[in-house]
């Protein structure tokens, strides 16, 4: 049995469909088949009438994605921010007409009625004894912040690369897109226990931080 418990939800999904406005062949690239996006999309791409006839394909990574989109393979692509903002730009300097055609986060709750907007993508597991009270508080005060002052600069001092972001300027301006914001696992207990039974695992009590 693991040491770790679940302390709380940290991002609620920063999954986009991207659009080149300028093609018209059904194809949907995406990313992640046995992952979560893979999952959300298979939930919500029922009910988003312009992928009905698409013909899908998934690729490894949100990076293969992007290089097919760049290369103008595909009409639609799922892809996440800010990776989305990049290559939007990207496409631009290419000549490509791409925009965001919608937000998974948006059509997951339309469907589900979950009780944020999103679904828990990324959580924070804390070792049993260990106290993390005073950190855990710190990012709640953080990433709930309705605009991070000096948000930018504070991703160059760490550095794009290190964080794995396209750039800092690209990462804080999608910032509110990326939905990051840390919320405490025993008060979503219903979007756990939602996105956890789509992976056949039930949820329990003892799974969370005490």
């Amino acid at each position: 049995a693991t040491t770790y418990r679940l302390a709380g939800v940290l991002t609620w999904g920063n999954l986009y469909i991207v659009q080149n406005n300028d093609l018209d062949n059904g194809e949907f690239y995406a990313f992640g088949e046995v992952a979560v996006p893979g999952k959300i999309l298979s939930i919500v791409e029922e009910g988003i009438d312009y992928l009905k006839d698409t013909n899908k394909t998934y690729y490894s990574a949100v990076s293969d994605v992007q290089a097919q989109v760049l290369a103008g393979k595909c009409q639609y692509a799922l892809m996440a921010q800010p990776v989305a903002a990049a290559t939007i730009a990207k496409g631009k300097e290419l000549g490509l007409d791409l925009s965001i055609a919608g937000s998974i986060q948006n059509y997951y709750k339309n469907i589900t009625q979950s009780e944020m907007e999103g679904y828990p993508q990324a959580a924070i597991f804390v070792k049993d004894g260990v106290d993390v009270s005073s950190t855990l508080n710190a990012l709640k005060e953080f990433t709930n912040q309705d605009e991070i002052e000096g948000l930018e600069a504070l991703i160059e001092s760490v550095g794009a690369d290190t964080l794995g972001l396209p750039n800092a300027t690209i990462a804080a301006n999608t910032w509110k897109a990326q939905n990051i914001k840390y919320v405490s696992a025993s008060d979503v207990v219903g979007d756990i226990t939602h996105i956890l039974s789509q992976f056949n695992i039930e949820f329990n009590e003892s799974m969370l931080l005490k």
